[in-house]
C-alpha cells in the first residue's frame, strides 16, 4: 500500500469518528503535532498538526499515526507548564505508549527480523525506506524493540 492510502486511511479512521477533530495548527513551534483531550472525561480529542513543518508523505503518515495511537491509548493527565518529577514521568509515559503502539503499526517485529534477516549489512536508512517511515521513526522502533543502536 502506498503512503498517501496509508495516510488517507488514518485521515478517514479520523473523519469517521465524532470525539477527533484534527485541525491545522502553524503555531506550534516545538513540536510539529500533539494531541490533546478536553472535557472533565475527555471527552472530546484534538489533534493539531503544523503541516508547514512536515517534510514529506512518510514523515506525515509517522506523525499521524503516533497521534492516532494517543487517542487511542489516551493520555494521562499533566499540567503541561510543570516541571514536576511526576509530571515528567506522566508525559514520558504518554509519549512511550503512543510511540509503541505506532511502532507495532508500521514496523511489525515479525517483519522487521525476517527483513534484517535478509540483509547483509543493516542501515537505518535502508530500514526506514522499505518500510516507508522516518529515520528517526525507524531508530525509534528499533531502541523500542530492544536493538542497541550504534
Amino acid at each position: 500500500m502506498t503512503t498517501t492510502k496509508k495516510i488517507s486511511r488514518i485521515y478517514d479512521y479520523f473523519f469517521n469518528k465524532d470525539d477527533v477533530s484534527v485541525v491545522d495548527a502553524p503555531y506550534l513551534k516545538s513540536v510539529k503535532a500533539l494531541t490533546a483531550f478536553d472535557g472533565e472525561n475527555n471527552t472530546k480529542c484534538w489533534i493539531a498538526i503544523n503541516y508547514r513543518a512536515i517534510d514529506s508523505e512518510r514523515e506525515e503518515l509517522c506523525i499521524l499515526e503516533e497521534e492516532k495511537a494517543h487517542y487511542e491509548v489516551g493520555i494521562i493527565p499533566t499540567n503541561p507548564f510543570s516541571n514536576s518529577y511526576c509530571d515528567k514521568i506522566s508525559r514520558e509515559r504518554n509519549e512511550y505508549r503512543a510511540k509503541r503502539k505506532a511502532v507495532e503499526r508500521l514496523v511489525p517485529k515479525d517483519k522487521l527480523l525476517d527483513t534484517m534477516k535478509n540483509l547483509s549489512c543493516i542501515y537505518i536508512e535502508a530500514l526506514a525506506e522499505l518500510f516507508d517511515v522516518t529515520n528517526e521513526f525507524m531508530a525509534d522502533a528499533l531502541k523500542i524493540y530492544g536493538y542497541e543502536i550504534i
